[in-house]
């Protein structure tokens, strides 16, 4: 399946796109993590992972990933303007 990785993610990863083969985010993220060492682990530990728009708990091993799916990781972000 293609993932799709931003930012911190992205670059921990060198790419900003990986095809992986796993059914799980739980397996997702571990697979990442050791596919890319420790920097990639560590920005994993407060990223978010999108499956179809929808975000999806890190532990959440009930949501089956197919390739069908649109999988997106991302680091933390904070975005739009404050009070005026």
């Amino acid at each position: 399946m293609r993932v799709r990785l931003f930012a911190a993610i992205a670059d921990a990863a060198g790419a900003r796109e990986l095809d992986l083969d796993v059914t799980t985010v739980p397996e997702l993220l571990a697979r990442l993590a050791a596919d890319h060492g420790e920097l990639m682990a560590a920005r994993l530990t407060t990223a978010s992972v999108w499956v179809d728009e929808v975000v999806v708990a890190p532990d959440d091993d009930s949501v089956d990933l197919s390739t069908a799916d649109e999988v997106v990781v991302v680091p933390p972000f904070a975005g739009g303007a404050g009070p005026r």
